[in-house]
């Protein structure tokens, strides 16, 4: 049961660690993600959002990841 879990909660995060590596890897296009539609000509997000889009991307993905790997070694203290 404990293996279903943890398969379960690293298939689930395969779509955000994208996310986030697309946010590592394009700030810029990330920081416009779902925001191109609504305006005629391309938008340019500011140097300091794309720094903040950047960062915040880093941050959440050694947060996320430091979630899995305690959550995986509780499971195996049980």
């Amino acid at each position: 049961m404990i293996g279903i879990k943890i398969f379960l909660l690293i298939i689930f995060m395969i779509p955000v660690y994208a996310l986030l590596i697309y946010g590592i890897k394009d700030p810029e296009g990330m920081a416009t993600f779902g925001e191109r539609w609504k305006y005629r000509e391309n938008i340019y997000p500011t140097e300091d959002y794309i720094k903040f889009t950047k960062i915040s991307s880093i941050i959440t993905t050694i947060i996320i990841t430091l979630i899995i790997i305690f959550t995986i070694l509780s499971s195996f203290n049980k």
